[in-house]
């Protein structure tokens, strides 16, 4: 066997310090003189030699723009024997068949006695020697360091569509017709209206361990899948039909209330090349519905969407300008035991509902009664003019957001409690 030279070495010091498989997978071009790719068990291409420009066909197709299809994933499958071999010794196996006609090394990375994906190197610019097989076992072993530190699922799985959802999730540029043929590859078809429904569990930070049956159990519902991604269990969830209200799915709520978990929900899409945006949508829907102490495990982007609207205006402008005059007129007057403000929030968001406004509330009818009457009479208004009483709302609303944000109560906004 050669030994190294002074570069290799530099190189593999590079190698050991590496982040990223996408670091390994640039660096790794200098110490074998060929590219290499990695990809999970169900042939997502999760990161490869960009660091050289690779003037190859194949390459291109294959591995830039991921086009696989089911002839060559079954061509994969039907040099599993390579896979086996490399299990068996541990050690790159040498292959060359139709799915990419460069002879490759190819490694199948293991993880406690687990298959979590594979390192292959195709002789594209220089023909494989021996020593490649060393240099390709050692780049696997800081690939497999590397991998838990990885947002990737490393699943056994042939079929998991884990890793392209992260890749989505991440803002990867991928169009409709490219996701279609590959989510078809592997078996999963979303159906006609999709939600993201962003998961946390009691506000502590999720990790691949305590998680990982909660997300079997949700990709076990038809036609949607579950994923890790930034702290959060990401639920991909598709249907026929549109959904309103998710708390009125039992088996969902049930999973919801025995795991501990809330989540904020998109509003519905079609297309998963629109992943990355509407899983903002969940996560501001989760942080603003929780900041307004909004209710219920399941909290709706359609109802917190105008406080992300307020959230996005109020760095650069003061939210008060676009309060109707009324409004301001009536916090000025609001003290004491009245509380007409959250009163009349109440009574316009509830459709100025007496009934819905006092149980909302905990008070009796008549309080509010009262305290609807005296808002009229300062504000000289009968509520009555549609849009008069969407600019109250909204106003409401941003004195709300104010408050939230500051951390006030609504005892502490207007003098004391109820």
């Amino acid at each position: 066997m050669e030994a190294f030279t002074s570069s290799q070495i530099a190189m593999l010091s590079v190698l050991a310090k590496a982040r990223s498989l996408q670091e390994i997978a640039d660096a790794a071009v200098d110490l074998l003189g060929n590219p290499v790719f990695f990809t999970d068990m169900s042939h997502t291409i999760l990161a490869y030699t960009r660091s050289v420009e690779i003037e190859d066909k194949i390459w291109k197709d294959t591995v830039i723009n991921g086009s696989l299809d089911r002839n060559i994933c079954r061509q994969n499958l039907e040099i599993e024997r390579n896979h086996v071999d490399s299990r068996k010794t541990g050690l790159p196996v040498l292959a060359h068949d139709a799915s990419m006609p460069h002879q490759r090394l190819i490694k199948l990375m293991m993880d406690e006695d687990k298959p979590i994906g594979v390192l292959i190197s195709p002789a594209i610019l220089k023909p494989i020697c021996e020593q490649d097989i060393e240099i390709l076992e050692l780049i696997s072993s800081f690939a497999i360091s590397c991998s838990q530190k990885e947002r990737f699922a490393f699943l056994a799985n042939r079929k998991s569509v884990s890793n392209i959802l992260i890749q989505l999730l991440d803002g990867a540029q991928m169009s409709h017709e490219f996701i279609s043929k590959r989510l078809d590859i592997l078996d999963w078809k979303p159906l006609k209206y999709q939600y993201v429904v962003a998961l946390w569990r009691n506000e502590e930070i999720v990790d691949k361990t305590r998680v990982g049956p909660i997300i079997e159990r949700l990709s076990e519902f038809p036609h949607c899948r579950a994923v890790l991604y930034d702290n959060s269990i990401v639920f991909v969830y598709t249907s026929k039909n549109p959904v309103s209200n998710f708390s009125e799915n039992i088996q969902l709520d049930e999973l919801a209330q025995k795991w501990g978990l809330s989540a904020g929900v998109s509003q519905c899409f079609s297309g998963l090349e629109k992943l990355k945006a509407y899983y903002g949508q969940a996560v501001a829907a989760y942080r603003l519905g929780r900041l307004l102490r909004k209710p219920g495990n399941f909290l709706l982007y359609d109802t917190i969407s105008a406080y992300h609207m307020l959230e996005m205006l109020s760095g650069s402008v003061s939210l008060r300008m676009f309060c109707h005059r009324k409004v301001l007129d009536l916090e000025a007057h609001d003290s004491g035991d009245a509380k007409l403000v959250p009163t009349l929030h109440a009574y316009l968001e509830n459709t100025k509902s007496m009934a819905k406004t006092a149980a909302q509330l905990f008070l009796h009818r008549n309080t509010v009664r009262y305290r609807i009457n005296k808002c009229m009479e300062v504000m000289e208004s009968d509520f009555s003019d549609s849009n008069e009483t969407f600019a109250f709302i909204l106003s409401l609303r941003i004195l709300e957001y104010e408050r939230r944000v500051s951390g006030q109560s609504e005892g502490e906004a207007a003098g004391q409690q109820m």
